[in-house]
């Protein structure tokens, strides 16, 4: 069942990966995803120059790459003021791990996709979903009178 807390949790995970889960309570999960994912991405924008993530040289890469949120945004921004500043050399150079950083980027985009995914939908056998049912059915129905 969608919440609009876990929808909240969701949008802030897609802006920042991990923030999500960091706010959720899971500690732990939330510094791990973020370290990961950003440091993915991170890499990948440092092996391809800050190249990987452009939507007018990689069209089709930038959809996956835009699952990261933020760092792809920051990357989209970071390429279009590029492009307006400098006129490219003939022929172009292209770094020569563009392509790893492009598939960096992109996994790390698609990653954080299964991780909102997750967020917005908790599994019903999860520790997360049996700690509400718990609380919820010991939650005394007639006003609070009940003793644990």
């Amino acid at each position: 069942m969608l919440h609009a807390t876990n929808a909240l949790w969701a949008a802030l995970s897609w802006l920042v990966p991990g923030l999500g889960h960091l706010l959720r309570g899971e500690r732990a999960k939330g510094l791990i995803y973020a370290a990961v994912l950003i440091g993915c991405f991170a890499a990948g924008q440092i092996m391809s120059e800050y190249r990987a993530v452009s939507r007018a040289e990689h069209d089709i890469a930038f959809w996956a790459q835009i699952g990261a949120g933020g760092p792809a945004l920051l990357g989209a921004w970071y390429d279009a003021t590029r492009h307006a500043r400098e006129t490219p050399p003939h022929p172009i150079a292209v770094p020569w791990l563009l392509d790893c950083g492009i598939m960096y980027t992109c996994v790390a985009g698609l990653l954080n996709f299964v991780l909102v995914v997750d967020l917005l939908f908790p599994r019903p056998g999860s520790a997360r979903a049996a700690g509400r049912a718990g609380r919820a059915a010991r939650t005394p129905s007639d006003g609070g009178a009940g003793r644990d």
